[in-house]
C-alpha cells in the first residue's frame, strides 16, 4: 500500500478481440433491428461449460505461512446450451447436454424453433465455434427457417 499498490485481480481480454469486425457487427445488427420483419425474431446462443471445482486465487499471506483451502472432490462438468431474445429474457430457452456439437446444437435449433413465439424467420446470433460451423447445422437451421450467424446478417 505504502508503494501506491493495491491487490486486485487482472482484467482479461479477449483472446481475439478485432475491434474493427466489433463495430461491423454492430453496424450490421443495428440494421437488421431496423428492417426485421413483425414475424421475425432475433436471438442470441451460446455454450458453456461450468465445472464444479474449487478456485484458488491468490490473497495476502504471511510470509512464512501457508493458507489451506479446502476444495471439492469432483470436477464434474456441465454442457449448458442457452438462447435469449432481447427484451424476453423471462423466455430464455435452455438445455444441458451429454457433449456439445453440431448434433446437440440441431437438437437445440429445432426446440428454439417450435419454442419461439414468432412463427417468422428466427436470426440466431452465435459465435465462430466449429460446431456453429459444420455443415449439418446450416443444413437443419434452413429447414427450420433459421439464419445462423452474424455474417449472414
Amino acid at each position: 500500500h505504502q508503494n501506491k499498490f493495491s491487490y486486485k485481480k487482472a482484467k482479461g481480454l479477449p483472446y481475439k478481440a478485432d475491434t474493427e469486425k466489433q463495430a461491423e457487427f454492430i453496424r450490421a445488427y443495428e440494421q437488421l433491428k431496423k428492417k426485421i420483419a413483425f414475424d421475425e425474431s432475433i436471438y442470441f446462443m451460446d455454450a458453456l461449460h461450468p465445472t464444479q471445482a474449487t478456485k484458488i486465487t491468490s490473497a495476502w499471506i504471511r510470509i512464512g505461512m501457508d493458507k489451506a483451502i479446502k476444495t471439492t472432490g469432483s470436477r464434474t462438468r456441465l454442457n449448458i446450451v442457452g438462447a435469449i431474445q432481447l427484451g424476453q429474457l423471462a423466455n430464455a430457452l435452455t438445455s444441458q447436454y451429454d457433449t456439445v456439437n453440431a448434433v446437440s446444437m440441431m437438437d437445440f435449433i429445432e426446440s428454439l424453433r417450435w419454442k419461439s413465439t414468432n412463427t417468422g424467420k428466427i436470426h440466431l446470433v452465435l459465435d465462430g465455434a466449429g460446431y456453429h460451423r459444420a455443415q449439418v447445422l446450416k443444413d437443419k437451421a434452413q429447414q427450420l427457417d433459421i439464419k445462423l450467424g452474424t455474417d449472414q446478417i
